[in-house]
């Protein structure tokens, strides 16, 4: 068993505890320096030491100090530590913050390595088809007819025009993920009833029905968050086989503003939620639906910009429902 002989006044009120009266020793050891605490006790060595310590404020939080201490035995060789304490919280801030972006660094790099790989392949499909529809026609020029012709020429402007959506994604991936965003406050509203005649005009072979309601002013980006919720209602149109029906609904919480974005799309199954934010990440064959791929994963960029995040619940048949999560600006 162990207890404080001393323990001054400056440092109790550091720890945040009113009195003596307050502290023992075994809650003051926060658990991360238990094993630390036994050993600075073993051994006789009674030159001066150092040992990094997390002790327990009255918070419950770690402040974490530098003990510069010795080992002391009394005349009746009972042993005790003498030392005093240095602030290192400041220090120990800093290291997990290097810590955090050693990390965030290294989950970037492996990200990267994975995007080029996908990015190679998706970039290489449509130079491929286009090179071999070039090779049909350069075999079959004398023989083929001028429909014949103009079916394979209109095969390689598909192809090019599909190349020219992935390096447009790919740039505008690369940018929100590189881009500070210009925050400002903006009406939501706005925007929303600036994006459905655009969605209605792209998909003006469907019937679509578009509910929302009362939006808030929010801290954001206008374009970014403009392309956001713009792919999101693309999609709901798009993945969908019957008559499009969306529903935008707004809470507000403690922590900022949760946004829901609800169809009744072709839905897909839960297990792969969080697959489809992963670049040229698709779920149903590109000859079925036509995209880069890249869309879910730019709106997660996005989002990530403005401290958020972005979810979606999903069932076969039974439609999604996106939610975005964004704190208020003083969060």
């Amino acid at each position: 068993d162990k207890e404080f002989l001393y323990l001054s006044d400056k440092t109790r009120m550091l720890l945040g505890y009113e009195s003596e009266e307050d502290l023992d020793f075994g809650e003051l050891i926060s658990d991360n320096s238990n094993a630390d605490i036994h050993e600075m006790f073993d051994g006789n060595d009674s030159r001066p030491k150092e040992k990094f310590l997390a002790l327990k404020k009255a918070d419950g939080s770690d402040f974490w100090v530098l003990c510069k201490y010795r080992i002391r035995f009394d005349k009746t060789n009972e042993k005790s530590i003498e030392g005093h304490l240095v602030d290192m919280s400041v220090f120990k801030e800093m290291e997990n913050e290097l810590n955090d972006k050693v990390k965030k660094l290294e989950d970037s790099n492996s990200a990267l390595e994975e995007f080029a790989h996908i990015m190679s392949h998706d970039l290489k499909a449509p130079i491929r088809h286009s090179l071999f529809a070039v090779d049909a026609i350069i075999e079959d020029i004398s023989t083929c007819s001028r429909e014949q012709l103009a079916s394979s020429l209109k095969d390689i402007v598909r192809h090019m025009k599909n190349l020219q959506s992935i390096i447009d994604d790919v740039i505008r991936f690369s940018k929100y993920r590189t881009q500070d965003a210009n925050i400002e406050e903006y009406d939501l509203n706005k925007i929303i009833n600036k994006l459905i005649p655009i969605v209605q005009s792209n998909f003006n072979d469907k019937s679509i029905s578009i509910n929302c309601h009362e939006l808030p002013q929010i801290c954001c980006d206008r374009y970014m968050m403009e392309h956001l919720l713009l792919n999101l209602l693309q999609n709901s149109c798009k993945y969908n086989d019957s008559n499009v029906v969306v529903d935008i609904e707004y809470a507000k919480e403690n922590a900022g503003h949760i946004l829901k974005i609800k169809d009744n799309g072709i839905g897909f199954d839960v297990r792969f939620q969080d697959e489809i934010f992963k670049p040229f990440k698709r779920l149903v064959p590109k000859s079925q639906y036509e995209g880069s791929g890249m869309g879910l994963a730019i709106c997660k960029g996005i989002v990530s910009k403005h401290n958020g995040s972005i979810s979606v619940y999903s069932e076969p048949g039974k439609g999604s429902v996106f939610t975005i999560a964004l704190k208020d600006s003083d969060q």
